[in-house]
């Protein structure tokens, strides 16, 4: 019963949905750009709505990949500060060196170019097993400290993180092996999204001295320049 309920739009659309994705489209339109773009990592052309002069690259072969290519490396086929703007959403956990894959982004960028990220901070594991990394937003500037910084932020607060950490064991998991059960994880996720504005203040230490906007994380996002 449940399989057939997962074919329908209804259930796509109720059950599945994930939060971060809804503040990543977000994120994408409050920087679209017409300027030519390059995409690492990804799928499809989906994010050619914000990014019309799009280009895609992926180690893998897929229905809106342009070129075959492994990110760390890409001297072979695309050269230098050919690209307005570099996308790498949800790509560096992925590599085995993200630092290789940094130094190419800042290589095809034009001067004053812009490289949109999305990392994943608290995560579940996924696309196994070539999951190796997670970053926090200080990771992240370091990874990038030679672009200048533009913006960062947290995709969800802590409590909406959590949220989403229960939403994921509603997908990935089965309870008392069967899946109808994993339904209590997807309630449990819709608890903490609704209650979430209950925390006020957050600390980098136990001892409350450095103020944060959220301990806690899904994903970091974040847009630096090339210098």
């Amino acid at each position: 019963m449940l399989k057939k309920m997962v074919k329908t739009k209804l259930f796509r659309k109720i059950l599945l949905q994930k939060k971060s994705r809804f503040v990543e489209n977000a994120f994408l339109k409050k920087w679209a750009s017409d300027k030519k773009t390059l995409e690492i990592g990804g799928k499809d052309k989906g994010n050619s709505i914000y990014f019309p002069q799009l280009t895609v690259v992926n180690i893998e072969d897929g229905p809106g990949v342009d070129m075959i290519v492994n990110a760390e490396d890409m001297h072979e086929y695309i050269a230098d500060e050919s690209f307005d703007v570099v996308l790498c959403l949800s790509v560096l956990e992925h590599t085995k060196d993200p630092r290789k894959v940094v130094a190419e982004i800042q290589r095809v960028l034009t001067t004053g170019g812009l490289a949109i990220i999305s990392v994943p901070f608290v995560m579940t594991l996924h696309d196994t097993p070539y999951d190796y990394w997670r970053f926090t937003k200080y990771g992240v500037q370091e990874l990038f400290s030679s672009f200048e910084e533009i913006e960062i932020l947290n995709n969800l607060d802590s409590l909406q993180t959590i949220g989403y950490m229960y939403h994921r064991l509603f997908l990935q998991t089965r309870v008392l092996h069967t899946r109808v059960l994993s339904i209590l994880f997807w309630c449990m996720s819709k608890v903490h999204y609704f209650f979430h504005h209950i925390i006020s203040d957050e600390y980098g230490y136990a001892n409350h001295s450095k103020k944060e906007e959220a301990v806690l994380a899904n994903n970091i996002l974040a847009v630096f320049k090339k210098q």
